[in-house]
């Protein structure tokens, strides 16, 4: 169990610039299932070029096969912190060690929110949690029928926002994360889609009912604008904050571009192969999205007119959301579907593959960057991976190429080979 930092380097590693909405959730690197309350699956951080795994821990003692779902965070002290099957478990970043371990009388299937020094997530339990990020003691646990097991969101002011993962109806909920007290809930005709926070007190999510994704105020939960798609969305949807903000929806073929306080269409782009809402944004406003339907399984890179910039084919079945580092390289994991294996792709800027890792288990689960430039992976053989380059020293070594010792401020950029 971890009581204070372990020395000075872990916490180097993470004590790095604020990122975006608010500051308990922007202390951290990684605070929440595509890094920011937007969904964007982006960060300044450079990820691994090469794909070399500095260690592995198992996180998950059952032998029961599942599918992880769960993406990691990582908090300002150095904690990488996943759930799975059993609960949740922190890890040190660095050295992979388990620092503790909290458990649930069901699985973690959704991402975990960090909010200062709090973890929260819901589980198949019907229960949402708030334990210590420090020591994974229980800080409070609240009724939230029927199954919140999708990512929640958490905003500024410290209330997180969950769906219920039901075809039959059910709520989106909002609560304090200081005392789990209910801010409101309203009936959504159920969610198979994680919600997602806009810069304008908008709160975002689907129905598989009546085929719609809606907005609502986050202060009362009141209806905002729905549009209605061609089929149900699952995942998320991606909203960019820039000037016209926009929601990003991906359904079975099609990509949808909405005005984030309208609801109106921008444009369609149709992708034959995509099957859920598996979106990030790259720094420049392309649009990643994933697909799962058939063979060659490509990743489509959309520019922000809804026009094909190029697509790479993983030819495998997408798994997890992608992400995009601070040189727009593409991180994503895939699935093998007559075998339990999964691989792990790193894709250039261009469409370029730079690498491909496989691994003994599916990656059902999107991964997250480290400030340092660590890549962690969670797959089915409930091991977490870290990637990271072999001569690329932490933030706080010194570098052989580069005498001056590193200050405090944003991570070292990497040139791209």
């Amino acid at each position: 169990m971890l009581v204070s930092c372990r020395g000075e380097k872990r916490c180097a590693l993470f004590l790095v610039a604020g990122l975006s909405l608010g500051a308990a959730a922007a202390q951290h690197p990684w605070p929440m299932w595509q890094r920011t309350a937007t969904r964007a699956g982006n960060s300044l951080s450079v990820g691994p070029r090469s794909p070399t795994i500095r260690w592995s821990a198992r996180i998950d003692a059952s032998n029961s096969f599942v599918q992880l779902t769960a993406g990691p965070v990582l908090d300002s002290q150095g904690r990488v912190i996943v759930g799975h099957t059993t609960g949740v478990t922190a890890l040190d970043a660095v050295r992979g060690e388990i620092l503790w371990a909290f458990s649930t009388p069901d699985s973690v299937d959704s991402g975990l929110c960090l909010f200062g020094d709090r973890v929260l997530f819901g589980s198949s339990s019907d229960f949402v949690y708030c334990i210590s990020a420090e020591s994974g003691a229980l800080i409070w646990r609240r009724s939230a029928l029927p199954h919140p097991n999708l990512a929640p969101v958490v905003d500024p002011m410290g209330v997180i926002y969950y769906v219920s993962q039901t075809s039959q109806g059910g709520p989106l909920s909002a609560r304090r994360v200081s005392d789990g007290s209910l801010v409101w809930s309203r009936n959504v005709m159920g969610s198979l889609a994680s919600p997602a926070l806009d810069l304008n007190g908008r709160v975002f999510s689907g129905s598989p009912v009546s085929f719609d994704w809606s907005a609502y105020r986050t202060s009362d939960s009141e209806w905002l604008w729905s549009f209605i798609m061609h089929s149900w969305a699952s995942g998320t949807s991606a909203v960019q904050s820039a000037s016209p903000s926009t929601v990003y929806i991906a359904t079975s073929g099609r990509l949808y571009a909405l005005d984030a306080s309208t609801g109106i269409r921008l444009w369609t782009f149709a992708g034959p192969m995509i099957t859920g809402s598996r979106i990030a944004l790259g720094q420049q406003g392309t649009i990643y999205v994933g697909s799962g339907a058939q063979m060659p399984f490509p990743l489509y890179a959309v520019n922000a007119s809804g026009e094909l910039v190029w697509q790479y084919d993983a030819n495998e079945q997408h798994g997890s959301s992608p992400i995009c580092d601070g040189h727009g390289v593409i991180y994503f994991g895939t699935q093998a579907t007559s075998q339990n294996t999964g691989h792990v792709h790193a894709v250039n800027p261009d469409g370029a593959g730079m690498w491909v890792a496989e691994l003994p288990g599916r990656v059902a689960a999107s991964p997250c960057l480290a400030p340092d430039g660590t890549l962690f992976v969670l797959a089915s053989d409930k091991r977490l991976y870290a990637f990271r380059d072999p001569d690329r020293p932490y933030l706080d070594e010194p570098d052989p190429n580069n005498p001056t010792p590193p200050q405090a401020g944003p991570p070292r950029r990497m040139t791209p080979p």
